[in-house]
């Protein structure tokens, strides 16, 4: 037995070095015996099920924490309708009882009008609760002496997966008249600088033209993927064996993988653009991990030029990443044409031969909790290739990644201003053994319905030429288009940027919307805006069974146990270092969080990953209690309510994203001070127009945008060392406010340690950019603060600090 896994190791190792087409062979001879005999023996269990009337399709089955001693589930059936009916290929997943995604999993109707009731694909649901995808359902032994799937049900499975061959890209790029033009540019713009004799130029030209193309080539060599079979299925293996040591599961919905295979089915043709939100390096492994697992093409991963270290980073180029640069151009701000024209190039390259891609919408992996803004580089160049007519279309697929616990460890220190550490080989692997010695609880990925980029530009197109221009008196909430690339400081010139911008926050609001709820975001929710001072578990447990309830088919939980259980197993995960637990004479369980910093700077992470649920339920009441405040009044009509909570959400607008694109936020607006009188957070009082705010039932969700207004007040404030000092360096800056913040905490004038944040900071010197109240000049590749002339004074800057301040309800 033993001898068999290592020869099937050796096999793929020496499948991926050296890549012969004996080797492939073998293997592919490997695969389809191994197949054969796992695939009899599921039939023959199957049989054996159906014989004993216990069909696990009919059997409803509870799910313990998606990590049940034993999970048996099989595919789930498909009726498709006629292949003529399909005229698009990919329909929609239709909306009903029978869909086999929730609701928060599905593609906006507004976006995809195109698509009618005769040309969706109907698939019902026989799976309907998510499962442990690292459960390999392990058979009992059979007679047939080669049914080696039975004993070996991981090596079974990694022989299974089906093999794709991936087109190769690199002479196409190489050889692309972009690069041949750009390597010209270069070439000629050297000529131009230099100092050479007119009799010279055409020999420097030629040695500057052979340096350019050596660079490019180099260039090249250093971004492309290798992504090998062999080194996948390897990778597969060692997963199951070595995932289960420090998570209690990896969970996904069966009926979502099914969704992505029927599209991939429909349209063999179209790639696939992944675009899950970041929180772990984990993210991108497991995404590939399951997709390949369920025969479904793997991705190209664009990855940051950062994880490029030894080993790693040849591991991850096997795996299908690409890296590119965190700053495209050097820090002479001179634009490095040779690298932009490779960089588009290789995704136009690539999407066009029909990869499917794998990018985060966010940029890097979120350090406050709560999924970033989207930044539109890279989605750009896909977005360009279609209205180009490089590609016919592509399926975007939303992907929502959530961790009862964060396993890269915490992002404290870079919120409390101290600088990241680079990425090492000695670094990485003392995480990894970290990493494997801890318990870091469940881990759930979801997949939203496909957007078909064909669909979402004919929308909005539409959508925008029934627009009428907006009255000037009337208040909307712009947003401001980041076309920085997935990672960071790269930018892209783009024809579309209203148009990405636009899908950008749709696919970000979507995968927020459609994230699972962990038991530690629920827990530290409650803790941190509803029990700051402790509780006993009975009073979380109802606490946190209201929640259910509330959310209950709006939201998705990743947990399927008795609150009791959960709040226990959150406390257990979060540590001491987060969770204060004590028992009394009595046995009763007292839960309390522990609030110093950086203590409850980390536990304020996994409440914000809760916060984005409840956004704009918090903004209306926020921006509603400021309004009362500023005006001494107790009650406001439904405008002074639209427009208290626009004001609000515009200082907020780098924190969340409070409504779908294709949505009109006044009828959010009121759509939610409906749900909030429901909830009695706001009562509307008889034969009138006008609302009142019951403080009292409103303290959890106004509590919820403390921290975040207690920052942004505080950042303003310190906006007067700038009118003392003249200028400030942006470090120094950002530093200066989170001393100023601490005195506060530690001094009593604030409650909520939490308020440090380097990250919304940054996002409240945004703000006050786009008010024109600060500029940013660069100077040597630092970043320095001034004021603007509309603002360089003591009495303007005071008008700041009070728009701020007036947000603040509790302290």
């Amino acid at each position: 037995m033993i001898g068999l896994l290592e020869f099937f190791i050796l096999v793929c190792i020496f499948s991926y070095f050296i890549g012969k087409n004996r080797t492939s062979t073998m293997i592919d001879i490997l695969t389809t015996r191994f197949h054969d005999a796992y695939s009899y023996l599921v039939s023959e269990d199957v049989n054996r099920q159906n014989d004993n009337n216990n069909d696990i399709m009919k059997e409803k089955t509870s799910i313990n924490r998606f990590n049940s001693e034993h999970i048996k589930y099989t595919k789930s059936e498909t009726t498709l309708k006629d292949a003529d009916q399909l005229s698009n290929g990919y329909g929609d997943i239709k909306d009903d009882e029978s869909s086999i995604l929730p609701m928060e999993g599905l593609i906006c109707r507004d976006c995809s009008k195109s698509t009618n009731s005769e040309s969706q694909i109907n698939i019902f649901d026989r799976a309907r609760k998510p499962v442990d995808i690292l459960k390999v359902t392990q058979h009992a032994p059979s007679t047939n002496k080669y049914d080696w799937g039975s004993y070996f049900p991981h090596v079974a499975q990694n022989l299974r997966v089906k093999k794709y061959k991936y087109k190769p890209i690199f002479e196409s790029v190489l050889n692309h008249k972009r690069i041949q033009h750009e390597i010209e540019r270069v070439a000629k713009d050297a000529v131009r600088e230099s100092d050479v004799s007119f009799e010279m130029e055409d020999i420097y030209y030629e040695k500057m033209l052979d340096k350019s193309k050596k660079r490019a080539h180099k260039l090249l060599c250093d971004m492309r993927h290798a992504l090998s079979d062999g080194l996948l299925r390897l990778t597969s293996y060692v997963l199951y064996k070595l995932l289960p040591w420090f998570l209690s599961g990896v969970v996904a919905h069966p009926a979502q993988i099914e969704m992505l295979k029927v599209a991939q089915k429909k349209l063999p043709n179209t790639p696939l653009v992944f675009l899950p939100l970041h929180r772990s390096h984990l993210d991108y492994i497991l995404v590939t991990f399951i997709l390949l697992n369920n025969d479904i093409r793997s991705p190209l991963v664009c990855a940051g030029e950062n994880l490029n270290i030894p080993v790693f980073g040849f591991l991850l180029r096997g795996l299908g990443a690409f890296y590119i640069r965190r700053k495209i151009d050097g820090d002479d701000g001179k634009k490095d044409y040779i690298y932009r024209g490779l960089l588009q190039t290789y995704m136009e390259e690539s999407i066009s031969a029909g990869h499917n891609i794998e990018f985060f919408i966010e940029g890097g992996r979120t350090r406050t909790g709560k999924p970033g803004l989207p930044k539109g580089g890279i989605l750009s160049v896909i977005v360009d290739a279609f209205v180009d007519g490089l590609i016919d279309d592509a399926l975007l697929v939303p992907v929502s990644v959530n961790y009862e616990k964060l396993v890269d460890g915490s992002f404290v220190r870079e919120q409390l201003g101290i600088p990241k550490k680079k990425e090492s080989f000695r670094k990485a692997i003392a995480s990894i053994w970290k990493v494997l010695n801890a318990k870091y609880g469940l881990m759930r990925i979801d997949f939203n319905e496909p957007f078909s980029l064909r669909e979402l530009v004919k929308s909005f197109k539409e959508r925008k030429a029934s627009v009428p221009r907006p009255v000037p008196s009337v208040r909307r909430l712009i947003s401001k288009p980041s076309m920085t690339s997935v990672y960071g400081e790269m930018e892209f010139t783009d024809k579309h940027r209203a148009l990405v911008d636009n899908i950008g926050r749709h696919v970000v609001y979507d995968s927020c919307t459609a994230m699972s709820i962990m038991s530690t975001n629920a827990l530290s929710f409650l803790l941190l805006n509803k029990y700051r001072k402790g509780a006993s578990l009975k009073e979380l447990v109802s606490s946190l069974d209201e929640i259910r309830e509330q959310f209950e088919g709006k939201r998705d939980f990743g947990f399927d146990e008795p609150s009791e259980n959960v709040i226990m197993t959150a406390v257990e995960l979060l540590g001491t270092d987060m969770i204060d637990r004590n028992v009394d004479v009595n046995g009763n369980i007292f839960i309390a969080p522990v609030l110093s910093i950086p203590n409850v700077v980390e536990t304020f992470y996994y409440s914000q990953t809760f916060a984005p649920h409840i956004a704009l339920d918090a903004a209306v009441l926020t921006g509603i209690a400021a309004e009362l405040k500023e005006n001494n009044c107790s009650s406001l009509t439904m405008n002074d309510i639209i427009d208290s909570t626009l004001l609000y959400c515009d200082v907020l607008r780098n924190e969340f994203i409070f409504h779908k694109p294709c949505q009109n936020i006044n009828d959010q607006i009121q759509l939610t001070v409906e749900r909030l009188c429901k909830l009695g957070s706001l009562t509307k009082l008889k034969g009138s127009d006008e609302y009142e705010l019951n403080i009292k039932l409103s303290e959890t969700l106004l509590s919820s945008m403390a921290a975040l207004n207690i920052t942004y007040w505080t950042t303003t404030e310190c906006l007067l060392d700038i009118f003392e000092k003249g200028h400030i360096l942006e470090s120094d800056f950002i530093k200066l406010c989170i001393n100023r913040i601490t005195e506060k905490y530690n001094d009593g004038t604030i409650t909520y340690g939490e308020a440090i944040s380097t990250d919304s900071i940054r996002n409240c010197l945004k703000l006050l950019q786009k008010w024109s109240v600060v500029e940013v000049d660069v100077q040597s590749g630092k970043r320095i603060i001034l004021l603007t002339s509309l603002y360089n004074s003591i009495s303007s800057i005071e008008t700041v600090v009070e728009k701020i301040e007036r947000n603040v309800i509790f302290k």
